[in-house]
């Protein structure tokens, strides 16, 4: 069960270390919200309830690779979306506050997977898959590793490449 830090959020306002969290509501049924901030989860959590009723938060765990790096909600989504998981359509919000951020048929344990392998893939310094972000670079730029090969850009990337060349 999660803190309820709710008087103190009111007082301490300021930065914490990221956190991927997810959450579902009895307005969409069967999917989960997955996002990430950088403020309490219980405060970002408290901001949902103003577009949905019946939020019950699923999950909260924290973004952090090591002492130095972070991942975002991104890279948890583009595993769900491997894994074969959909993200809801604006149709499927109708009068609803739409969020990209909703993915079908998703649980608890998708999610603590996806965390599992983002951090194996970054002890392997693989960073092809997922992005990976310096805590002390307010800027959030990107950590990059040398590279053991080089790789074209696929074909959408030229076509954008061209256009800005």
């Amino acid at each position: 069960m999660p803190i309820n830090t709710e008087i103190i959020d009111e007082i301490i306002v300021g930065r914490i270390d990221p956190h991927i969290y997810a959450f579902k509501t009895k307005d969409i049924k069967g999917a989960l919200k997955i996002g990430d901030t950088y403020r309490s989860v219980a405060t970002r959590i408290k901001e949902w309830k103003k577009y949905y009723k019946d939020v019950t938060e699923v999950f909260s765990d924290s973004a952090k690779v090591d002492d130095e790096t972070y991942f975002r909600d991104h890279s948890v989504h583009f595993y769900l979306e491997n894994l074969g998981k959909n993200r809801l359509k604006r149709s499927e919000f109708s009068d609803k506050h739409f969020s990209m951020e909703f993915f079908k048929d998703t649980n608890k344990s998708h999610v603590k997977a996806a965390i599992k392998d983002i951090k194996n893939k970054h002890k392997e310094n693989d960073t092809s898959t997922y992005a990976y972000y310096n805590l002390k670079d307010q800027t959030n730029s990107v950590i990059t590793f040398d590279k053991d090969q080089n790789y074209k850009p696929r074909k959408h990337q030229s076509d954008t490449i061209k256009k800005f060349g």
